[in-house]
């Protein structure tokens, strides 16, 4: 098998500024969907469908396509960007050869591309994610861009699609069986909990001195607070032990106004970012530095503060597992209505059937797990998830959970075991 010679990269970068012009100013099929089905009802489970895409029946046989790259504007050197002009996107002459997974294109979330070759050369399945990643690097400014990621696109260079190598295709499982690890999401939920009730005098039970506690004590590393009208913000980030299967990581949690009414401000959303800025310059995480002893980040929240989360997440690629995430409505004043096509990625949504907030709230970018409505009414959402779903799981009983909603592209960890290409209700 040849190695690889890379004589010549062409390249030219456009940069998304939600204008017509890139070429890019339509959401994913499943996100047109959502829209175009949305009403002050509630969103049915018809509505998460993808319709027939409109691609000419001698465009499907395809075999080669393009590699296409993306980064993030490094906020370190930028300040807080808009997300109109937080995204680069370059496309290479770089050819990909392989198979796509459906060659009709008709499911822009669960299709993606195997590569086998790169500019008519085969490579070696170990050597394709740095390559690429490389690639992607040389394209884009590597000092001014982070969480730099690659794609693939169609003939019409319309939508975006994961690229996987042949271990990778072979890995990924339709199965929903053991692809969560909910113990590690019980743990983010208690990490809610604790958030909500943090000035109280409380004691823990038996399942959170096992999972979260440390030396009896939740480990509370920063907490900041500010009740400042439309920058209310109330987050903290505590440590979690190693113990059993689940890692030492640092939960970063955040809750914000109850106020639904009203979209969330740039000041809410940057004002979260400054606290995750602020943790991870002292604890550095492990996605964004090479640092050893760096830690594992993962980023959580509930209705509104679970947005924030998903922001930093998609700003930053850290994991976000959150509950009860609200649509993009309520980013209204800051509206990413993804100029590009990246969805959420690294974010998790886990709710309950018939919360409306959750499907009234607008557009959803991230994978989504929805379990079986509570039986009973709770102070705050958090808790009936915690206490009829999540508890009972990791005492032993059945997984209460009716539709995934994961494509290929999520990132595995904290709590996602497999790479997932699921997007059905659930026997």
């Amino acid at each position: 098998m040849k190695k690889i010679r890379i004589i010549t990269i062409l390249f030219s970068v456009l940069v998304f500024m939600g204008c017509e012009s890139s070429g890019m100013n339509n959401p994913p099929d499943y996100n047109e969907t959502m829209d175009s089905n949305s009403t002050d009802d509630n969103i049915s489970d018809e509505n998460i469908t993808i319709p027939e895409d409109e691609i000419k029946e001698e465009e499907l046989n395809i075999t080669t396509t393009n590699l296409r790259c993306y980064g993030i504007y490094d906020e370190k050197e930028y300040g807080f960007i808009d997300s109109r002009d937080l995204f680069i996107s370059s496309s290479t002459d770089i050819i990909l050869g392989g198979d796509w997974k459906d060659s009709d294109f008709e499911d822009t979330l669960t299709n993606y591309f195997t590569i086998k070759s790169i500019n008519d050369e085969e490579v070696e399945y170990s050597d394709v994610n740095n390559l690429l990643l490389e690639y992607c690097k040389e394209n884009i400014n590597n000092n001014k861009y982070s969480n730099i990621r690659y794609v693939t696109s169609n003939s019409n260079d319309k939508y975006d699609y994961s690229i996987f190598n042949t271990e990778e295709s072979q890995d990924i499982t339709t199965n929903s069986n053991n692809i969560l690890d909910y113990t590690k999401i019980l743990r983010y939920a208690y990490a809610i909990d604790y958030l909500y009730n943090i000035d109280e005098n409380r004691t823990y039970n038996n399942i959170q001195e096992e999972i979260l506690l440390v030396d009896g004590n939740i480990s509370e590393i920063y907490q900041t607070e500010n009740n400042i009208s439309d920058k209310y913000l109330y987050a903290v980030a505590i440590e979690v032990p190693e113990i059993n299967d689940l890692d030492k990581e640092i939960i970063i949690v955040y809750r914000s106004r109850d106020d639904f009414d009203n979209s969330l401000s740039n000041e809410e959303l940057e004002n979260g970012y400054d606290f995750y800025k602020k943790v991870t310059d002292k604890y550095p995480s492990c996605v964004i530095s090479d640092t050893k002893g760096c830690y594992n980040i993962v980023l959580t929240g509930d209705n509104m503060g679970a947005l924030i989360a998903i922001d930093i997440s998609h700003r930053s690629g850290e994991l976000a597992r959150v509950f009860y995430g609200l649509g993009d409505d309520l980013l209204i004043s800051y509206k990413t209505e993804f100029d590009t096509y990246l969805r959420y990625n690294s974010s998790i949504n886990f709710y309950t059937e018939e919360y409306e907030r959750v499907d009234n709230t607008g557009t959803h970018f991230e994978n989504i797990v929805k379990f079986s409505s509570l039986e009973n009414e709770y102070n705050n959402s958090i808790n009936g998830l915690i206490e009829e779903k999540l508890e009972p799981i990791y005492n032993g009983e059945d997984e209460e959970v009716t539709h995934i909603y994961i494509s290929p592209d999520a990132t595995i960890g904290a709590g996602l075991n497999k790479i997932v290409n699921i997007q059905e209700e659930v026997d």
